[in-house]
């Protein structure tokens, strides 16, 4: 079964420990987590246009983004629910589509792989 936006919100909650933070008046949906030890952002959860995503259609979709390694980046990118990341660095971030044509468990590793990397460089 693919992840949706409840799955990913409960995951962080509940099996990460860690409580979505809402940042901007302009857009109190959009949600970001960080790591509790640097206040490093691991993830950001959205609701963004189709069109704005470089996708045909109109309406809204959840995504999130999380934070990689270049090779996962390029290897994601290619596959179906994967886009180039949303207002984030496209090198080092990659978009998810939570429409369910991703895993949850793949999303749920990409969220923890996430975590470990916004550890680098912590004090």
């Amino acid at each position: 079964m693919g992840a949706t936006k409840d799955d990913v919100l409960g995951f962080i909650m509940e099996e990460i420990g860690h409580a979505p933070e809402y940042l901007w008046m302009k857009f109190p949906g959009y949600a970001i987590f960080r790591n509790p030890q640097n206040r490093k952002w691991y993830a950001a959860l959205m609701a963004v246009e189709m069109h704005k995503l470089g996708l045909n259609g109109e309406g809204m979709l959840d995504i999130l983004d999380v934070k990689c390694s270049h090779e996962k980046v390029e290897e994601l990118k290619s596959l179906k629910g994967f886009l180039p990341a949303y207002h984030m660095n496209k090198k080092s971030w990659i978009t998810i589509i939570l429409d369910g044509s991703v895993e949850k468990q793949k999303v749920f590793k990409l969220i923890e792989e996430s975590l470990e990397l916004s550890k680098k460089g912590s004090k």
